[in-house]
């Protein structure tokens, strides 16, 4: 088997992982142990991956640039209608608050709820006592419960995981 023909057998693999939920499962792990038992060179398999990775990290990237200035541009265009509705009530305001046009009504009308509030910036605690309420949060010490099972206590509700582990690679796979 040629590298293009190990590549092409490992993008159809990677798909198949892929519409599995992106899981790894068995069969899928016993065909790719299988094909890299065909084809015997791991250095060839590993470039032919990371070219596969390297494709699929620039459009990633691609993607997520194109989703950021899609964001900022629904930003953008929110921050116009805002300041187009802000005009349009001033205008209203300025006409007595209420004008009709051929096409809409429009009128001026308070909003309803509860009023808004506005608090000075300062710490809760320095409020005076009847107009705070006390707030008990918990929150778990990760730091002793990590020193606690590294000394080898049981914990019914905590356990250490492994760090896993992750590629490094150096030089120029895409030349």
């Amino acid at each position: 088997m040629n590298t293009f023909m190990l590549e092409q057998r490992l993008r159809a693999l990677l798909e198949a992982y892929e519409e599995s939920g992106g899981e790894t499962n068995d069969a899928l792990d016993a065909e790719f142990d299988e094909l890299m038992g065909e084809f015997g060179q791991v250095g060839d398999a590993l470039d032919a991956l990371a070219v596969i990775a390297s494709e699929h990290a620039m459009l990633a990237d691609f993607r997520s640039e194109q989703a950021r200035v899609k964001a900022s541009s629904a930003k953008a265009e929110t921050r116009k209608a805002d300041r187009a509705k802000a005009a349009m009530l001033r205008l209203v305001d300025m006409a007595g608050g209420k004008v009709t046009t051929p096409s809409a009504d429009y009128v001026s009308v308070k909003n309803g709820g509860v009023a808004p509030l506005d608090i000075d910036q300062m710490p809760a605690k320095d409020l005076p006592e009847r107009f705070r309420v006390e707030t008990i949060t918990y929150s778990p010490d990760k730091t002793r419960i990590r020193e606690a099972l590294a000394r080898g206590e049981t914990l019914h509700f905590a356990r250490l995981l492994g760090r896993g582990s992750h590629l490094r690679v150096t030089g120029e796979v895409l030349k």
